[in-house]
């Protein structure tokens, strides 16, 4: 707001301050008084006579004396004056030499004349999760995209070459097993993946922290003679996570098992001491039986290595809290399956610390996909199988400006249409995976550090979602005009700070909400299944925050919007008429 100049004021104090002193220089004054007289040839200024005394004094003789003649003119001569001049005392014109100045210039302070850069949009986005700088320019992001996922796969490939050099790669965990959902996109790596693109076992590496995980409890089956084929990738393994060959590092090594039942606890242990004999390391395997705090700290202090289920556990926090404990301590974590095609409570909590997430209690896992690695080499499996490429391939076709199909072919979908899986089908499904998962946790991408890859896949997101105008048909519509919406679609995320409305809702709903002011309000909810509506309304591009208020054990979730994504028939003519998935994760 722009404030008038204010005048000053001037008081006496501030007038003295300003008042600007004159000096003149004074005449001396020449003594005695003077009068000026007509003007007259010999007129001059002369000092008057002092007065005469008035006072009566004897007579004085007042005869005239006798007029001279007139005619006598011998007048004394005046006396000539003295023309003489004085000779003038000439000036010495020697000059002082002036003092000698000291014309020795000190150099100026030297300026710094760098500009500071212009802040890169691309950076600043990824910081603050905004996605206004890079609206109109997805070149950008479609560059950084392919450039992090070639870091990535060169990464993931020297892994994968280390432990399973140039053998095939057969694993068929079978029914009773998991797999996982990652988490993070830049620091989870598929170690083993199922041909249907499930990770069956995965491998984390952040900073100086690394760990693994698999859908089964690997070293039971090991050490029962099961799994044989991957028996040689798995020891390799063990070695990468206690960093054998690190000399720096003390010995023996610290094992610690905890959270297994009885017969696989005896199992795990069995195979981890043979294994240490049988390749003459030093370690020291041992069994921490308490599952909660402070003893189960104490147990993990200075391990090197954690190998953990998560049978028995009575209590989620401490017993994930003491994990955390150790690993930011420097111990690796393994984590093995021991809950069949089920899962317990505490299992998703605990594989967070591994970037990875699993279906909840009662979720079928592997039991009807049945999914299993069958891969001629380590290669193979990562251009192959991997979600990892298909962002690298979405990329390249849409800088391209070519899919490498046509949207009008896919009649009830896309399955069977030559190039929709490789271009654009499997990248879209695992980034949903990825920011579903993020949802669940209650994980905000942006609050974290780290996750370029999965950052630059949402921000596309959303500079497409930006570009959408419903309705979109498969058979009329330009194929990148609805490849860009359904990607917009999949990259939907909801937890995060700034999460622009989206400016077209097509037939769900308005945009234009400003006549409403958001309130906060406290409703009550007597739990009825499936579930019950909280009668309020999140307004589009506003972040809202739920807080339960009440101490009973009743367990709660918070879902926006209750419609199924099948409502929403992105395929059948005329049927792309509003976003798809408009429900979030439970």
């Amino acid at each position: 707001m722009y404030t008038p100049p204010r005048a000053l004021p001037l008081g006496p104090s501030l007038i003295s301050a300003i008042t600007l002193m004159i000096s003149l220089a004074a005449c001396e004054p020449t003594t005695g008084e003077f009068t000026y007289e007509p003007s007259n040839p010999a007129s001059r200024v002369t000092p008057h006579e002092p007065e005469l005394d008035m006072t009566s004094e004897p007579e004085l003789d007042m005869a005239p004396e006798p007029e001279p003649d007139p005619l006598d003119m011998n007048l004394e001569p005046a006396p000539e004056p003295d023309m003489a001049l004085e000779p003038e005392l000439e000036p010495d014109m020697t000059l002082e030499p002036p003092p000698e100045l000291d014309m020795t210039l000190e150099p100026p302070p030297e300026l710094d004349m760098t500009l500071e850069p212009e802040p890169d949009p691309l950076e600043v986005a990824l910081l603050t999760g905004d996605p206004t700088p890079l609206m109109g320019g997805e070149v950008s992001l479609l560059e950084a995209i392919i450039e992090e996922v070639e870091r990535l796969e060169a990464h993931t490939r020297s892994l994968l070459s280390a432990l399973f050099l140039e053998s095939p790669i057969s694993y068929n965990p079978g029914q009773n097993s998991q797999y996982f959902t990652p988490l993070t996109l830049s620091e989870t790596l598929p170690l083993i993946t199922g041909g249907g693109g499930r990770h069956l076992a995965a491998a984390y590496e952040r900073g100086a922290s690394r760990g693994a995980a698999f859908g089964t409890h690997i070293l039971s089956r090991l050490q029962r003679g099961e799994l044989s084929e991957v028996a040689a990738p798995v020891e390799r393994l063990l070695m990468w996570l206690l960093r054998v060959g690190d000399e720096a590092l003390p010995q023996p090594r610290e094992l610690r098992v905890v959270g297994f039942g009885g017969g696989a606890r005896a199992e795990a242990i069995s195979y981890l001491t043979s294994l240490s004999e049988r390749e003459g390391q030093a370690w020291r395997v041992s069994v921490c039986d308490a599952l909660t705090s402070p003893e189960l700290e104490g147990c993990l202090e200075g391990a090197d290595l954690v190998v953990f289920g998560t049978v028995g556990v009575p209590e989620i926090t401490p017993f994930v809290e003491a994990l955390r404990g150790a690993q930011s301590s420097g111990a690796s974590l393994l984590y093995t399956h021991h809950h069949s095609w089920n899962s317990a409570e505490v299992t998703r909590p605990a594989l967070s610390l591994l970037g990875l997430s699993i279906e909840g209690p009662g979720g079928p896992g592997n039991f009807f996909a049945q999914d299993h690695a069958s891969w001629s080499n380590a290669e193979e499996m990562l251009s192959e199988g991997s979600g990892l490429l298909s962002f690298k391939h979405l990329a390249e076709r849409a800088l391209a400006g070519d899919f490498g199909f046509e949207i009008g072919a896919c009649v009830d979908g896309c399955g069977g249409v030559e190039g929709y899986e490789r271009n654009f089908g499997q990248a879209a499904r695992a980034l949903r995976q990825a920011s579903g998962a993020l949802d669940r946790a209650g994980r905000a991408l942006f609050d974290q550090e780290g996750e370029r890859l999965h950052k630059l896949l949402t921000l596309l997101g959303d500079v497409w979602r930006a570009e959408v105008r419903f309705p979109l048909d498969r058979a009329s519509s330009p194929t990148l005009d609805f490849l860009k919406a359904y990607y917009a679609d999949h990259a939907t995320l909801l937890t995060r700070a700034i999460n622009p409305a989206q400016p077209d809702l097509g037939n769900f709903s308005r945009v234009d909400l400003s006549n409403i002011t958001p309130q906060e309000v406290s409703v009550q909810v007597t739990s009825r299944p499936p579930f019950r509506s909280a009668w309020v309304y999140a307004l589009p591009g506003q972040p809202f925050r739920v807080e339960r208020l009440d101490e009973s054990e009743v367990k709660v979730w918070v879902q926006v919007n209750s419609l199924r994504s099948a409502s929403t028939k992105e395929f059948a003519e005329g049927g792309y008429i509003r976003p798809k998935f408009l429900t979030s994760e439970p």
